[in-house]
């Protein structure tokens, strides 16, 4: 058995890829820099088509396809990157999404196609969310994500070969973020304990931004347990259930200047709860086994330093 990671070399692609190395399953990678197997690069971005990657499929006895590749930007970025250049690279994506769709199709087989989704689609949350909720996107990011959808349950929605699954991913961090996002810089500041970061970010903050803390890798390890289980054409919501504001986190941080080790509880009345009774139901998951708010804080921390040391 094999798996294809189309966006391999993102956050999630790389954790999927380390955690199935560990089960001694063969991982090909879809990147930017083509499509590779380990350190072998066997084709270019320019040659992917169709009639190879469903031959790859057959050869290689592909069962499971994850398709992470997305163009998205941390909020340094996005105020940098024009509207002309957002939908061009978001149809890029499209273009590639159609061509691992006709690949599936050529290819004949049974198949499990992972697709991952946004929690913008669903727009500002204010009450409880489920599989069955309405789109109400407010970003060029969202509308391309239902777009895909569209492609995706377009073609396979009577394909009896193809097991489709949409994934509806909340915001999930770990140690791989780019060095600009919010994570990583908080992450940093606590280990080199500067504080005057924390109370300049917040003294700077001009609204009250909730989200969702997922810990990655442990969403990583759902998903292949999920994808080991038997199921039908089937959406998924990944989250904590809790939410924290911007100006929390950053509380957190300038705390530990006073308390380098506070005992802090989770908070209780969140934002939101995300209803997945489903994935709980078929992964026997307790809402207690989930990492959120601060919890994800001490294991980013965790990994930074164990990152450190490694490359010391």
């Amino acid at each position: 058995m094999s798996v294809l990671i189309v966006g391999g070399n993102g956050q999630d692609g790389s954790i999927l890829q380390s955690q199935f190395a560990k089960q001694n399953v063969n991982s090909f990678i879809i990147s930017r820099d083509g499509l590779r197997l380990k350190e072998l690069f066997l084709v270019g971005p320019k040659d992917l088509n169709s009639e190879y990657l469903a031959k790859l499929i057959r050869v290689h006895e592909i069962t499971k396809i994850f398709f992470l590749a997305a163009f998205s930007l941390s909020s340094a970025k996005r105020t940098t990157v024009t509207y002309k250049r957002e939908i061009k690279n978001h149809l890029q994506v499209e273009s590639l999404l159609s061509q691992i769709v006709d690949a599936v199709d050529k290819a004949n087989v049974p198949i499990k196609l992972f697709y991952f989704s946004s929690s913008m689609v669903f727009g500002e949350i204010r009450s409880t969310v489920n599989e069955l909720s309405p789109f109400n996107p407010n970003s060029l990011y969202a509308d391309h994500k239902i777009r895909c959808e569209v492609i995706l349950t377009e073609r396979f929605a009577n394909n009896n070969l193809v097991n489709q699954h949409i994934i509806y991913f909340f915001n999930h961090e770990s140690r791989l973020r780019p060095s600009d996002f919010f994570t990583s810089k908080l992450t940093k500041s606590i280990i080199k304990k500067d504080f005057d970061w924390a109370k300049t970010q917040m003294k700077n903050s001009r609204n009250e931004v909730f989200i969702d803390m997922g810990y990655a890798p442990q969403f990583m390890q759902f998903l292949i347990q999920l994808s080991d289980i038997p199921t039908g054409q089937e959406k998924y919501i990944f989250s904590t259930s809790y939410t924290y504001s911007i100006r929390q986190f950053l509380q957190f941080v300038m705390d530990l200047e006073t308390n380098p080790h506070p005992l802090i509880e989770p908070i209780k009345d969140a934002e939101f709860i995300i209803s997945n009774a489903k994935l709980i139901s078929e992964l026997g998951i307790r809402p207690n086994v989930l990492i959120h708010g601060h919890e994800l804080m001490y294991r980013l921390i965790t990994d930074w330093q164990h990152d450190g040391a490694k490359n010391a």
